[in-house]
């Protein structure tokens, strides 16, 4: 068995095998498409909620926010503060984001020691926020918001 330390300092254990590989299938209640639509990109919500202790892949869709020809060169996403004191993790305890085709796929997950937080009970949404850079010159940097639904089932 081996011990992995993730950045927060929470001790998971990975009990061997493969890790999350890119031929995993996400649903579509799991994937947000953005797109601008010319007055401003309003936040996006993932329409399937997380249970507090799922570690489960959501995937964020940026080729409408592109232009023809254009691809994002770096990316980050992170939970906001906020989300973070609930303890919303992305990429942690060896699961990794990873984007293929200018859509990105994350992993997201709740802290032990918050997993059997009341405010699950009754649910509550989270933030998490993308930004990312274009491949363009000059290129062009976007962030958006997406919200994710964390109830106990």
């Amino acid at each position: 068995m081996i011990l992995v330390l993730s950045a927060i300092g929470v001790l998971g254990e990975y009990q061997g095998g493969e890790l999350p590989e890119e031929n995993i299938v996400t649903p579509a209640a799991r994937t947000i498409v953005l797109k601008d639509s010319g007055r401003g990109t309003p936040v996006k919500n993932w329409t399937e909620s997380m249970d507090p202790y799922d570690i489960v892949d959501y995937k964020i869709d940026a080729t409408g926010l592109l232009e023809v020809g254009e691809n994002i060169a770096s990316y980050t996403v992170l939970p906001r503060a906020d989300s973070e004191l609930m303890g919303l993790r992305v990429a942690d305890n060896g699961y990794q984001t990873r984007i293929v085709d200018n859509v990105i796929t994350l992993w997201l997950s709740i802290i032990p020691a918050r997993q059997g937080d009341t405010l699950f009970t009754v649910g509550t949404t989270l933030p998490v926020e993308l930004s990312f850079t274009t491949d363009s010159v000059p290129s062009r940097r976007k962030q958006r918001t997406c919200l994710i639904s964390v109830i106990q089932r």
